[in-house]
């Protein structure tokens, strides 16, 4: 869900080594801060409904900032902000879902609470383009703390369009809905012990970037 965040987010990865994407040598890119292409950036998440499907959704106002260390990817850093206020559910009926979940106090409070937010506190890489991000995830008030499994999807030395380096990232993670005071419909359907909406949500980040000027 910037629920999550996310987003937050994959930018520490082993980056020694870095597929271009259209191009047939290995291209190293510079350390630096990059900021997120907000035209090629996606927050996606799901949460199972009664057992029967995982109902989706998605944050369509969310920043991400990424200072990545090449030679050092452990002492990269990623940061992000979501805005409950833009969830889209694609709600067919009659009802404004999309305000429900983003308003009331038994989901995301924005009134209240009008950012969700995600900062990285250590990086681990796992593998030449993975690793797991961990850090700090506040969603209504409270701080959990969070793993986002990444890895690395490619990376320009020169951006085809942007021109100046770039690089793209996959994130995903679950959490626990409830572990942060959101436990409404948590409750099982009557005579199973199914839950009406599951506790838990997988939550799935596609993000490119580009050096900042």
């Amino acid at each position: 869900m910037k629920i999550f965040a996310a987003a937050v987010l994959a930018p520490a990865l082993s980056i020694g080594l870095l597929a271009a994407p259209a191009q047939a040598n290995d291209l190293p890119i510079p350390s630096g801060a990059y900021e997120m292409d907000a035209n090629h950036a996606s927050l996606v998440w799901s949460v199972s409904h009664i057992g029967l499907s995982d109902y989706t959704a998605k944050f369509i106002k969310f920043d991400i900032d990424l200072n990545l260390d090449v030679e050092d990817p452990t002492k990269s850093t990623v940061s992000a902000v979501i805005d409950p206020l833009s969830v889209v559910t694609n709600y067919p009926g009659d009802t404004d879902f999309d305000a429900k979940i983003s308003t009331s106090d038994r989901f995301f409070n924005s009134g209240a609470f009008p950012e969700v937010t995600f900062q990285s506190t250590r990086v681990e890489p796992t593998g030449d383009t993975t690793a797991k991000i961990y850090g700090d995830l506040t969603i209504l008030g409270v701080t959990q703390e969070v793993v986002l499994d990444s890895q690395l999807n490619g990376a320009f030395e020169t951006h085809p369009f942007l021109k100046k380096p770039g690089v793209g990232f996959t994130a995903t993670t679950t959490i626990d809905r409830t572990a942060f005071g959101m436990d409404y419909l948590v409750s099982a359907v009557p005579n199973t012990d199914v839950p009406i909406v599951g506790a838990t949500v997988d939550v799935v980040i596609q993000a490119e970037f580009s050096l900042a000027e």
